[in-house]
């Protein structure tokens, strides 16, 4: 066994033979052949009410991104753990990183954390084998970062996630099987740019780790500075102090709890198989101008899985989504404009998300996003990537994320619906829970490979 891959090369081709080993195969069945799932108490639930359920809700806020909304959600109230150990050997940072394979990944396999398990799998109620590397994150533990973040606050009620890395020095522990590799941090970090490659949860651990220690010298972009002009861009925004911003620190986060006062958004349970405007079958569960979701129900093997066959529902978006970061130097300075995005699976009600997120037939309903989707055309491409969010929970939910620098001078304000940041200011807010969309987090972890740019 390799002990290293320090290569983009060597990286994808163990991705490939990892997917082999998994012999993955899936496939859509009905409801009443789903092992241990069942309608209950108004609700998809697992046999033994643990794991996660797909329930009814009704929202009602006074957000036009809400008003008044039906729909499925994912209750998922446990408290997962998302989680990369780093290791200092040789003067080289490496990532264990885990090649897992997921029923809705685009391409089944995926890298993602050392250790990625909810609740219900690391305590083994599915009966299978135990979650590698949990120990290195117990709470005990001396953890390099560790906040809670949150998922998909579209697709998940209250859903939010332990996300951390942890540094040792040395060699550390030897990769357990196939299916984890120590992987130099560069390669990793370089992936991040390819298409369905890097997992929703390793980009959120990624970019909510210190950005000091994935980088060659302790210096965010400080390599990048000499290497383009965006590079330049970036190194000044992520040292920018406050009085050079166009809102201080604090005044976003007035501006955002602002935005929490005013989308007052109140939640209704409704049973699952009776949602207003959404048919319910045994095969399906979906809206009925088939434009949102559906929720379907699957069978599944895969052989490198702590347990390699099962059953479970999943969610999957009738329309891909488009994610838009959009930055523009202000007063010299690069900001990042992030929308105040309401969801109604939010404990918050409203977080920081990207200046953009539509599907396709969305881009005409929202007032201040749809004066961006032509604003970005005059705009100039940093990153253009294709992801697949959520391979546990979602079935094949593609999402196309990019960063696009508008001109200078090119009138975009921010009003009441965003805010301006400073590359500075949103390591800050990286550091708070509930501060940053998943999407949000995403979009952002396409700045990491710049570190080592030069």
């Amino acid at each position: 066994m390799q002990d290293r891959l320090d290569s983009v090369e060597q990286i994808l081709d163990w991705r490939s033979k990892q997917l082999s080993l998994s012999a993955f195969h899936y496939e859509r069945i009905p409801l009443s052949q789903c092992r241990a799932w069942r309608l209950a108490d108004g609700r998809i639930e697992h046999s033994t009410r643990r794991f996660f359920s797909v329930a009814g809700i009704a929202a009602a806020s006074a957000s036009p991104a809400v008003n008044t909304q039906s729909q499925p959600i994912i209750d998922q109230p446990e408290v997962g753990t998302l989680a990369f150990l780093l290791r200092h050997l040789d003067g080289q940072c490496d990532v264990l990183v885990q090649a897992k394979t997921e029923p809705g990944n685009v391409g089944a396999a995926q890298l993602a954390p050392t250790v990625q398990a909810t609740l219900s799998n690391y305590n083994r109620l599915h009966g299978g084998a135990p979650t590698r590397y949990l120990e290195y994150f117990d709470i005990t533990t001396d953890t390099t970062s560790d906040q809670l973040q949150s998922e998909q606050g579209t697709r998940f009620l209250a859903k939010y996630n332990r996300n951390a890395t942890r540094e040792i020095v040395g060699s550390g522990p030897e990769p357990a099987g196939e299916a984890w590799r120590w992987c130099g941090m560069e390669p990793l970090l370089a992936l991040l740019h390819h298409d369905y490659v890097i997992n929703t949860d390793a980009r959120s651990v990624l970019v909510a780790s210190p950005w000091e220690s994935l980088g060659p010298d302790g210096s965010p972009f400080s390599f990048a500075r000499g290497a383009c002009n965006f590079g330049a861009d970036l190194f000044t925004s992520h040292g920018t102090q406050d009085d050079k911003a166009v809102h201080n620190f604090v005044d976003l986060l007035d501006r955002l709890s602002a935005a929490r006062l005013s989308a007052s958004i109140v939640l209704c349970p409704v049973p699952i198989d009776s949602i207003s405007g959404w048919i319910f079958e045994d095969s399906e569960i979906a809206d009925e101008g088939r434009s949102r979701f559906r929720v379907g129900y699957h069978r599944i093997q895969a052989l490198d899985r702590e347990v390699p066959r099962w059953d479970q529902p999943l969610l999957s978006d009738f329309h891909a989504v488009n994610v838009v970061l959009v930055c523009q130097r202000r007063g010299g300075v690069l900001h990042f404009l992030l929308r105040h995005a309401v969801e109604i699976g939010f404990r918050e009600g409203v977080q920081f998300g990207p200046s953009l997120q539509l599907t396709a037939t969305e881009h005409l309903r929202d007032p201040f996003q749809r004066p961006l989707v032509d604003l970005i055309e005059e705009g100039i491409v940093h990153a253009d990537v294709w992801a697949s969010d959520e391979g546990g929970r979602f079935d094949h939910n593609r999402v196309r994320y990019r960063i696009v620098q508008l001109p200078d001078g090119l009138e975009c304000s921010d009003g009441p619906a965003a805010s301006w940041a400073t590359l500075s200011q949103i390591r800050k807010l990286l550091k708070i829970s509930g501060a940053l969309t998943n999407e949000a987090r995403s979009v952002l972890s396409l700045l990491l490979p710049y570190l080592w740019k030069a």
